[in-house]
C-alpha cells in the first residue's frame, strides 16, 4: 500500500510541474491575421525587422500617407519608412471599426529608435490606418499620423 501511495504521489508531483497538453500559441502571421490590431502589430513588427518586402506588400499601390510634414505615395512612403531604425514600439488606445471590406484602425504609438540617424522623440503619436481586405489578406489604403496633444 505504501509503494502505491509513493507512486501516486510521484505521479501527482510530476503532473503538477507545469506541463500542459496545449502548446504555446503561435504568433499571428499575415495570412492568419483577422483584425486591425493584428495587422498594425504585424506591420510595425515588419518595420522593426526591416522586412521591407512585407511592408511594401501591405501598402496598396495607391496608398496615401499623411504626416505633418508631407503627403506621400507608396514609393515616397517606402523611402521614408526605410530611414526608420526602430528598436522598440508600443501601441495603445487601439480602436477598430469595420466598414464593408475596410477596417479603420486608430491608435497611439510610441517608438524608440532613430530616423535618418537622429533619435526619434519618444512622445506618443496618433495614428489612423485604413486597411482593405484583398484576397486572403489586407493592405493599407490610407494612413495618417500626427503628434498627440500635449
Amino acid at each position: 500500500m505504501r509503494s502505491f501511495f509513493c507512486v501516486a504521489l510521484a505521479f501527482a508531483l510530476i503532473s503538477a510541474t507545469g506541463c500542459t497538453v496545449y502548446g504555446e500559441k503561435s504568433k499571428p502571421a499575415w495570412n492568419s491575421a483577422t483584425g486591425g490590431e493584428q495587422y498594425e502589430r504585424l506591420f510595425w513588427d515588419s518595420v522593426k525587422a526591416k522586412n521591407w518586402r512585407d511592408v511594401e506588400a501591405h501598402l496598396s499601390d495607391t496608398v496615401v500617407t499623411e504626416a505633418p510634414d508631407a503627403v506621400r505615395n507608396k514609393q515616397q512612403t517606402m523611402e521614408h519608412v526605410r530611414q526608420l531604425n526602430l528598436t522598440d514600439y508600443s501601441l495603445g488606445d487601439m480602436q477598430t471599426q469595420s466598414n464593408g471590406p475596410d477596417l479603420i484602425v486608430t491608435y497611439t504609438i510610441t517608438v524608440h529608435g532613430t530616423f535618418n540617424g537622429q533619435p526619434v522623440p519618444d512622445k506618443p503619436q496618433r495614428m489612423m490606418s485604413v486597411w482593405q481586405q484583398v484576397g486572403k489578406g489586407a493592405v493599407i489604403t490610407a494612413h495618417t499620423s500626427m503628434p498627440s496633444a500635449p
